[in-house]
C-alpha cells in the first residue's frame, strides 16, 4: 500500500507534468535544449541523487513518526483512528470530492544554479524538494506517516517509507533512463494523472477505513510488521 501511494504521488497531477522541469534543474538546461538533446549520461546519476535525496529524508520521518508511536503506545488506539480520519480526509481532497485550500498551497524549493549542478547539489536539492513539494505529494505522505505512527517500531516505519519512497523515487529513475523515448509522448502520459490522483484518493481512503476499524495493525502483523 505504501509502494501504491508513492506512485499515486508521481503520476499526480501536479508531480507528473512537472518532471521534465526538474530533468531541466537537474541537468542545467532549458527544456528546449533537455528536448533536442536529453543528455541521458548526465541526467540519469542526478536522477538516482535526487531521488536519493528525498528518500533520506521521507524515510527518518517515517522512523521518527513510529518511535512517537512507541512513546505513545498506551494511546495507540486513538492514533489508529486519528491517522485514520486524516488519511480519509486527504483520501477525500485527493479524488476532488472535497476541496481543502490549505493542501492546494504549493511551496517549492529552492533551484540550484544551472551552472552548479551536479552530483552532490542533486542530492540535496532533492532533500530540500521533499520538505517543500506540492500538496499532491503531502496527502499521501501524510497517509503513510500516519500508518508509521501506529506501528510503534523504528524498523516498520523505516519499511513503510522506503516503500513509498520506491514508489516515488521508480518512476523518476525510469522515466530519467529513458528519456530520449517517453519525451516526445509526456504530453499524452500526463493526460492520466488526473485518473492516478483518484486512484491515489480511493487508497488513502481505504487506508483510513483499514487504520479506524484496527484492521491495519492485523495486516502488519500478518505481514511481520
Amino acid at each position: 500500500m505504501a509502494f501504491l501511494a508513492g506512485l499515486a504521488s508521481f503520476f499526480s497531477p501536479c508531480v507528473l507534468p512537472l518532471v521534465p522541469v526538474y530533468f531541466g534543474v537537474l541537468t542545467g538546461t532549458s527544456l528546449t535544449e533537455l528536448f533536442e538533446n536529453p543528455g541521458q549520461a548526465k541526467l540519469l546519476p542526478r536522477a538516482i541523487a535526487f531521488v536519493t535525496g528525498f528518500s533520506v529524508v521521507f524515510i527518518t520521518l517515517g522512523m521518527s513518526a513510529s518511535l512517537l508511536g512507541s512513546l505513545l503506545l498506551s494511546y495507540r488506539r486513538y492514533l489508529e483512528i486519528g491517522a485514520g480520519v486524516l488519511a480519509i480526509i486527504f483520501g477525500l481532497h485527493f479524488t476532488g470530492i472535497v476541496q481543502i485550500p490549505l493542501l492546494n498551497r504549493q511551496h517549492h524549493a529552492a533551484q540550484s544554479s544551472p551552472a552548479h549542478t551536479g552530483i552532490w547539489p542533486s542530492f540535496l536539492l532533492g532533500m530540500a524538494f521533499s520538505l517543500g513539494w506540492t500538496p499532491c505529494v503531502g496527502p499521501a505522505l501524510g497517509t503513510i506517516l500516519g500508518m508509521a505512527s501506529t506501528t510503534g517500531t523504528a524498523l516498520s516505519g523505516f519499511l513503510l517509507l522506503i516503500c513509498y519512497s520506491l514508489g516515488l523515487g521508480v518512476p523518476f529513475i525510469l522515466a530519467a533512463a529513458f528519456i530520449r523515448y517517453l519525451f516526445p509522448k509526456w504530453s499524452k502520459i500526463a493526460r492520466y494523472a488526473r485518473i492516478a490522483q483518484f486512484a491515489g484518493g480511493i487508497l488513502m481512503i481505504i487506508a483510513g477505513l483499514l487504520l479506524i476499524t484496527g484492521y491495519f495493525t492485523r495486516l502488519s502483523g500478518l505481514l511481520g510488521g
